[in-house]
């Protein structure tokens, strides 16, 4: 009974036009690439199948669950450090758009640039060296594939950042209020996605 009503609720999540089985071998758990698993694996979940810790994961939590370590403290610790730096002096000046509104944008990016920074050289102990910070928001993204990390909203925060940066350092066109206000808004949330879901790296838990 408790096996027919999963494997019912595993065909109604299944995307119409796909099979249970179809679904199943693409993996429910999200990672970009799939990893197979025959149907009574998963059906085993309900006995603990230990030969699909990826799929009872998924079904379990949403994602996998696993505890992140810091490979590089040391060097994390610098880049949070320049993050706070940014992201004080951006919350400090952000009543003041008339007289700092171009700084404080620009710490808004800066602050999002260097506390992803933290978490690349945290989680892989390496550097990344972009020519073109836009790949620092796919690299994020590969990130939270990889660690079982399903809510991606800070990365879709990154990238507005690191979209706008050309426009607040470069070209001459004024910003206005609303960007500026906008900007400050997409870097707290930013920051408040990045420890809560990459709390051990950043935190040192």
């Amino acid at each position: 009974m408790i096996l027919r009503h999963f494997r019912h609720a595993l065909t109604k999540a299944a995307p119409r036009g796909t099979s249970l089985q179809l679904y199943l071998e693409l993996g429910t758990c999200g990672l970009d690439a799939p990893h197979f698993c025959t149907q009574m694996q998963v059906l085993r979940k309900i006995t603990s199948c230990a030969s699909c810790r990826k799929c009872t994961a998924s079904v379990e939590t949403g994602h996998e669950n696993r505890r992140l370590k810091n490979l590089d403290p040391v060097t994390t610790r610098q880049y949070i450090d320049k993050a706070g730096h940014f992201f004080h002096g951006m919350k400090l000046l952000a009543d003041d758009l008339n007289s700092y509104r171009s700084g404080i944008a620009l710490l808004a990016v800066h602050s999002a640039i260097s506390l992803s920074d933290a978490i690349k050289v945290g989680v892989t102990g390496k550097r990344g060296r972009y020519q073109n910070h836009a790949q620092s928001a796919r690299e994020l993204n590969r990130l939270c594939s990889s660690n079982g990390i399903s809510n991606t909203q800070g990365v879709c925060h990154l990238a507005w950042l690191l979209g706008q940066k050309n426009a607040v350092a470069y070209e001459q066109r004024r910003i206005d209020d609303g960007s500026v206000r906008l900007a400050v808004d997409k870097a707290e949330r930013f920051n408040a996605w990045a420890y809560n879901n990459f709390k051990e790296v950043l935190r040192g838990d």
